[in-house]
């Protein structure tokens, strides 16, 4: 969920810049791992409650799917509309940009 990305990676980036200020040498793999874990072990518990009840993983307040996906109707019926009618492909409903990077 973003709430949690957000706060990770700002809290990720503060530890980064704090490690390399202190430490002028090239950070191995495994200095990378340690500080990421550390980071995602700091993470506010408020900040994962919210994210799982957001994506409706949150067991208190989970509703079923379909209750659920009713909520972003409008959404789903926008994306629908990306698609031209027998045009079913993701490819389809790539920007021109985009679909012009693969010829």
């Amino acid at each position: 969920d973003q709430l949690v990305a957000k706060t990770d990676k700002r809290l990720l980036r503060e530890r980064l810049d704090n490690y390399r200020f202190h430490v002028n040498a090239v950070l191995s793999q495994w200095e990378l791992i340690l500080i990421a874990n550390n980071t995602m072990n700091d993470v506010p518990a408020v900040d994962w409650v919210h994210s799982f009840h957001r994506v409706n993983f949150r067991p208190s307040t989970r509703v079923p799917f379909v209750q659920w996906v009713t909520k972003y109707e409008e959404q789903t019926k926008m994306a629908d509309s990306l698609f031209a009618a027998g045009e079913n492909s993701l490819f389809e409903a790539m920007p021109a940009v985009w679909k012009h990077m693969s010829e």
